[in-house]
């Protein structure tokens, strides 16, 4: 077991390593510098500077426009502090989408695998593949107008409405209440990420479904099933004692590329229903953004690299780490997993 925790241990560095390096070579070397990203970022000419100043906290800066009486103003911020504010939204929305996503994808696939070929089955297939195609900022869009705008069943605009708190997202103020009215805060963020939540649970959940439904197909077939149905076992001990105990095994190693799917699925999510999230944060950095100054002008505002890169650098370590804790379960449900690797 330790042997094998250590291969994948070495395995998760060496991809690290290997990632990062291509993130570097294309991004932080200055090779994309005076291309599409704006070219205030410090590039470094070492791959090794640059992953221990990471290491450090230094995750690159960005440049903030304020609107001043004398204009327009630029400051360099560093990237890292505004990721951590930002990340309480983005745990808000991906956390309990995931939960709900496994329980909706383990409930229809069960139920689905149990009747195959009947009219449940094939509603909830069209269904699951229905919502496999479709993008999910269309879906995101679609909640918006049939919940929000024409029926006013939810919100559907950011995570809180100003008059609810009185203060900007991030602000002292925003802390301060947050801190001093704990569950009147997770009241208000609740009741405006219902939507979100249930707009990245119904486009991500389709593909477990499906996974689930397979592997519940194959096992049902087994011998061992037709001979404890004969033996006169309930059909429900069954299923959810038997079945889908050996079902789960190849499950679980498609949960490793659920963080991926559901980060970047969660950004686009995020950037539809105008959320202060690690999501929005990377979209808006990409894209060149216009926003209107108070004395009613536009300004155009920049491409910048170094949030992209940060983003990405956290991307890949979320996805490294999944990945490993995914072998590492295996491992420990099926002990065939470590002695093949011997």
């Amino acid at each position: 077991m330790v042997r094998f925790i250590l291969q994948r241990t070495l395995l998760a560095i060496a991809s690290f390593i290997g990632v990062t390096l291509l993130i570097w070579y294309f991004g932080v070397s200055g090779l994309v510098k005076g291309g599409t990203f704006h070219p205030d970022f410090q590039a470094h000419s070492s791959y090794i500077a640059w992953i221990i100043d990471f290491l450090h906290g230094d995750w690159g800066s960005l440049q903030v426009q304020h609107f001043m009486r004398n204009g327009l103003v630029l400051t360099v911020v560093p990237v890292l502090p505004i990721i951590q504010s930002f990340a309480l939204t983005t745990l808000l929305l991906l956390i309990p989408a995931f939960i709900l996503q496994e329980v909706l994808a383990f409930t229809s696939g069960v139920l689905t695998a149990v009747r195959p070929r009947s009219i449940f089955d094939n509603l909830v297939t069209g269904i699951s593949f229905t919502l496999m195609a479709a993008p999910s900022f269309l879906v995101g869009l679609i909640a918006i107008e049939y919940l929000a705008i024409l029926n006013h069943w939810l919100p559907g605009y950011g995570l809180y409405d100003y008059q609810e708190i009185g203060a900007i997202y991030g602000s002292p103020q925003f802390w301060a209440f947050v801190h001093q009215h704990t569950l009147q805060a997770f009241a208000i963020f609740g009741r405006h990420m219902l939507l979100p939540i249930l707009a990245l649970t119904i486009t991500t959940f389709p593909p477990d479904s499906q996974l689930i439904r397979v592997s519940m197909l194959e096992v049902l077939s087994q011998d061992y099933i037709r001979a404890a149905r004969a033996h006169g076992v309930p059909q429900r001990r069954i299923i959810w004692q038997h079945a889908l105990r050996n079902a789960l095994l190849p499950i679980l190693t498609q949960l490793g590329t659920q963080v991926p799917r559901l980060i970047f699925t969660g950004a686009l999510i995020e950037f539809v229903f105008n959320l202060p999230g690690i999501g929005t944060f990377f979209c808006t950095s990409i894209f060149s953004i216009p926003q209107e100054t108070p004395t009613g002008s536009i300004v155009q505002t920049p491409r910048q690299i170094g949030p992209v890169i940060a983003c990405m650098m956290l991307f890949v370590i979320l996805t490294i780490l999944a990945s490993l804790l995914t072998d590492i379960t295996y491992s420990v449900v099926d002990p065939r997993v470590r002695e093949g690797e011997r």
